[in-house]
């Protein structure tokens, strides 16, 4: 049979248990469960409660939405993106404090760059009816 591709498992454990390089069975003495009951948690078997989901996530060190699939935390799906939430997690206030400045001026930049792209739409679209 085929392996499934990302998209068509129930979630991501199986994805970041790759990245982490274990073995179902390794997981499950982790996080107290059979190596059957954490295929059955990536296969969707068996549902992957908050309860299994926190100890999961601790155990491969992400966020618990991390575990969810793209369709339902289409955030989580992008590895940069898991890169700086890890990042901000692991910082200092100081360092979490520099990160958020850094990204509301990112976000008024990227706002401002977009009003000003909307008005040249609309001067060129006046230009062309006059």
């Amino acid at each position: 049979m085929p392996r499934k591709t990302l998209p068509e498992y129930p979630n991501r454990v199986r994805f970041w248990r790759d990245q982490a390089r274990l073995k179902q069975e390794d997981l499950g003495k982790l996080v107290g469960l059979s190596k059957v009951q954490i295929s059955r948690i990536e296969i969707g078997q068996r549902d992957l409660n908050f309860g299994y989901a926190r100890r999961i996530a601790a155990a491969l060190g992400v966020t618990t939405a991390e575990l969810l699939n793209e369709l339902d935390n289409p955030v989580a799906a992008d590895p940069t993106l898991h890169e700086i939430n890890k990042n901000y997690r692991l910082a200092t206030d100081e360092g979490r404090y520099t990160i958020s400045v850094v990204a509301e001026s990112s976000a008024k930049y990227q706002a401002e760059r977009q009003i000003h792209d909307a008005i040249s739409r609309v001067t060129l679209c006046d230009e062309e009816l006059n």
